[in-house]
């Protein structure tokens, strides 16, 4: 659906040259995306000018992300900077979120952690997801705060609460390795289940572990490769190994040295050693792939103790 087909286009038209602020907002938006007009980053800019110029924060966000990334403007962090700050401080999360990823980045700005932190509290108070996620990095890490795991584990909840793949996805490793949080494996397996399902492919990868092992769920190999396939596909590069790995041991899926050459070949194009070494040994010196090529290889449970 095109944004302005939820408008009554003539009347954000006639506001907005009427000097409406928010109209002369949506003017830009309709420019922004296309639809009844044509697609013109240099109409967005003007419009969101004409409404910034009225003080109104969303405007400034867009136009520091046009800043930004040099759409309808020449590109310039500094003043992407500048009016990420004019927005924030109006209170827009989005801004300041972007604000933190800025300082936290060194884009435009000093590098800062703590500036960063800053920005991302106010943020993730204002119920900006991908704050509330960023500023539980920081207590994980202590990067910008002082390190905490209670309150790491406080912010993935928030963001979790809110649908965040990547906080669920952090949930389920805290729960597994215990930290912040009692050890638990069928907590963990929840969570990664959850992000999963969104289509989260490290969660997609670590659910395939808990498969593989038992842990937090019935041992099934069958399940295992399922959950590294999907993951695979979305190029995670050790759910690549593993699913080469259950290809040519026979686990989970029809042995094929064909397939398992595939996608150790995946896993080795991205810099994952142990895919580079195996392809080196038994199958690059051995021509081509063969369904007995893998015949030679001693296939250990990848990330065995």
């Amino acid at each position: 659906m095109q944004y302005d087909s939820i408008l009554d286009i003539d009347l954000v038209v006639s506001r907005a040259h009427a000097g409406d602020s928010d109209a002369q907002y949506q003017l830009g938006l309709c420019y922004q995306y296309g639809g009844t007009f044509a697609q013109s980053w240099t109409e967005a800019v003007s419009w969101y000018n004409k409404s910034a110029a009225q003080g109104s924060a969303w405007p400034l966000n867009n136009l520091a992300m046009c800043y930004a990334t040099g759409a309808g403007v020449p590109p310039s962090m500094t003043e992407a900077v500048k009016l990420f700050r004019q927005a924030a401080v109006r209170g827009n999360a989005t801004a300041q979120f972007n604000l933190g990823v800025c300082y936290a980045n060194g884009k435009g700005v000093s590098q800062s952690m703590t500036e960063a932190a800053m920005w991302y509290r106010q943020a993730a108070e204002g119920g900006h997801v991908s704050a509330q996620f960023n500023l539980g990095m920081f207590y994980e890490s202590g990067e910008g705060v002082a390190q905490s795991w209670s309150d790491a584990i406080y912010w993935y909840r928030i963001a979790a609460e809110q649908a965040s793949a990547l906080a669920m996805n952090r949930l389920g490793r805290c729960c597994a390795l215990a930290e912040g949080v009692p050890q638990s494996h069928v907590e963990a397996v929840k969570w990664y289940r959850e992000a999963a399902v969104q289509g989260n492919a490290t969660a997609q990868f670590n659910l395939g572990v808990c498969y593989a092992y038992g842990k937090g769920v019935s041992h099934s190999w069958a399940e295992a490769a399922k959950w590294y396939h999907m993951a695979a596909e979305s190029g995670d590069v050790d759910a690549q190994f593993n699913l080469g790995w259950c290809y040519g041991s026979g686990n989970g899926v029809k042995q094929s040295g064909g397939d398992a050459a595939r996608w150790l070949q995946r896993a080795a194009r991205q810099g994952h050693a142990e895919a580079q070494l195996i392809l080196e040994r038994h199958y690059w010196r051995g021509g081509r792939p063969t369904g007995s090529w893998v015949e030679g290889i001693r296939w250990n449970a990848p990330g065995a103790e």
